[in-house]
């Protein structure tokens, strides 16, 4: 009765166990694992606190830093833009070559009018080609003023170069402002002077609240400060914030948080490459109470998660081992049998999905195992399509020879037709009116007429010849490859065209078989007769060498022949 009872406690426990499933099993495992993480990230918080803070207090500025580094580039690449606009619109570079000043700023002023609420550049001057005289064109302010003369004068760059331009401004802040300059260009070429613009650093707020208002939510004021001096700033004089900026200044790139009221500044240099000369730096305050509250919480989750995954932590982990763990090997071993004709019996366990993941592998090797079979099937059927195309290829090879062949037959059949056919009458015609010249006076028509039709019988002769040459390569004959090349008649009519070409012919060639002779001057034909319709050249070069073996070029064990046909035209 003993051992009867214990098979019946066994077979329960059994069917129990048969619809636990894996992922129950392993997400114990996970909990269990990740209450254990968040303990150990809960003590190096509380270790760390204070680098925490300073880190994201830093992030902010520095995203802060960033967006007015953005706002900056944007107004002056808008201002770029506004300033080529202007300097080629039609109405400057359509002046006369000894247009002055006042003609130019006629038009100039018009199109400021019309532009207004377009215009993106805070000032602009017109200046003279010398730079020494300038008219002011545009201001921000009725209240500014600007030397223009002052200011042209320090623009010692090249066009589209961006600088710092730093000008007095009656005791009260320097007026700082980056500017760039561009020519106006009349339809002739000449530079009938040249187009100053740029964006004020000083006092131009709004350059800041664009940038702000992308900024995160804590930012409290933003400034720019040029040599331990706030020149622009959105806190207002004697406030907290203001004071936090000035403290910024004096300590440049490192986080001050020794502030009240919860709040941290931080000043750093503009990142531009024509203010790396200069300490121009963007300043900004942010509030920190909501980094502080987001530590607390982070803590106090943590604590509790530490808490419930310890308590979990010893009910879960030995049975998710027991469980999971042992029916793995056995299935490992299923999985290798991929080589056998025959699949064993695999036993996964009480797991359900131990039971699935058998079937499915047993199916796999099964699919596997027949996959590979029509493979080889596949890779013979490739192989006699590869021998197929293989000798088709030779085939049509030898056909495309074989057409070759028959063209250059027809060719010779052509010549020879244009020499027996056309050559001889023209000769007998050239005798003919040179026996009547002969015989005629010198004054008399029929002297003349004889005269005109023995010259246009030599015309008729030269184009027949130069047909027959063009058909027949017959000087490949005579001279070998080398010479017919020389002489071919498109060299001629290089020169007549104005068109110069170096030869670099090589002066002894391997024998060649009549086929290949007759293909090397065809191309050559071909490639100085597209230069002469085409290229519009006024330079070409014609180069035929021979290639020794195994030389960088060509790798090939046997020696080649190179042929290069190149020219300077489109």
């Amino acid at each position: 009765m003993s051992v009867k009872n214990n098979l019946n406690h066994i077979n329960h426990q059994t069917y129990r166990f048969n619809h636990l499933s894996l992922f129950s099993v392993l997400g114990g495992a996970i909990l269990v694992a990740f209450g254990l993480i968040i303990g150990i990230s809960l003590w190096g918080q509380y270790s760390l606190t204070n680098q925490i803070i300073s880190k994201e207090v830093s992030n902010s500025v520095q995203q802060n830093h960033a967006l007015l580094r953005v706002a900056l580039k944007t107004q002056l690449t808008l201002t770029s833009y506004q300033l080529q606009a202007l300097s080629t619109h039609k109405e400057l570079t359509s002046l006369k070559d000894d247009s002055t000043l006042i003609d130019i700023n006629r038009p100039l002023q018009q199109l400021l009018t019309e532009q207004d609420q377009a215009i993106n550049s805070d000032f602009i001057v017109l200046s003279s080609p010398d730079s020494k005289t300038c008219r002011n064109s545009r201001l921000p302010f009725e209240t500014v003023t600007i030397d223009c003369n002052s200011l042209i004068q320090q623009f010692d760059s090249s066009l589209y170069d961006w600088h710092l331009i730093t000008l007095d401004n009656n005791n009260q802040l320097p007026l700082i402002m980056i500017q760039t300059r561009l020519p106006i260009v009349a339809k002739s070429g000449k530079v009938l002077g040249y187009l100053h613009g740029g964006t004020f650093l000083t006092n131009n707020v709004s350059l800041i609240n664009r940038a702000i208002q992308l900024a995160p939510e804590q930012t409290l004021a933003a400034a720019i400060a040029y040599h331990d001096q706030l020149i622009t700033t959105t806190a207002k004089p004697k406030s907290t914030e203001h004071k936090a900026l000035q403290r910024a200044i004096l300590q440049p790139q490192q986080l001050i948080t020794e502030l009240p009221g919860d709040m941290v500044a931080m000043s750093q240099r503009i990142e531009l490459e024509f203010l790396s000369e200069h300490d121009v730096r963007l300043v900004s305050v942010i509030r920190t109470d909501g980094i502080y509250q987001l530590q607390q919480g982070i803590i106090l989750q943590s604590t509790k998660t530490l808490l419930l995954a310890i308590i979990l932590a010893v009910v879960i982990v030995l049975l998710t081992l027991r469980l999971s763990l042992s029916p793995l090997d056995r299935l490992r071993d299923f999985a290798a049998q991929r080589r056998s004709s025959t699949l064993q019996q695999f036993t996964p366990g009480p797991i359900v999905e131990f039971q699935q993941l058998s079937n499915e592998i047993a199916l796999m090797l099964t699919e596997l195992q027949t996959t590979e079979q029509r493979l080889r099937e596949k890779s013979r059927l490739l192989e006699n399509s590869h021998q197929e195309q293989t000798e088709l290829a030779d085939r049509n090879r030898r056909l495309i020879h074989q057409l070759f062949k028959l063209q250059e037959q027809e060719r010779k059949y052509l010549a020879q037709e244009l020499h027996d056919e056309l050559g001889q009458p023209l000769a007998v015609i050239n005798t003919d009116a040179y026996l009547i010249k002969s015989g005629s006076d010198s004054d008399s028509k029929i002297h003349q007429y004889a005269l005109s039709i023995q010259q246009n019988t030599a015309e008729m002769a030269d184009v027949v010849y130069q047909r027959i040459k063009s058909l027949r390569p017959m000087p490949l004959n005579d001279l070998g490859l080398i010479e017919a090349i020389r002489h071919m008649p498109a060299l001629d009519n290089f020169r007549s065209h104005g068109i110069n070409i170096e030869l670099s012919l090589t002066k002894s060639l391997p024998p060649l078989s009549e086929q290949v002779e007759i293909h090397l001057f065809r191309i050559v034909q071909e490639g100085l007769t597209n230069i002469l319709k085409h290229s519009r050249a006024s330079q070409a070069w014609l180069q035929l060498r021979l290639l020794p073996a195994n030389t960088q070029a060509d790798n090939s064990s046997n020696p080649r022949l190179q042929l290069k046909i190149a020219d300077n035209g489109i």
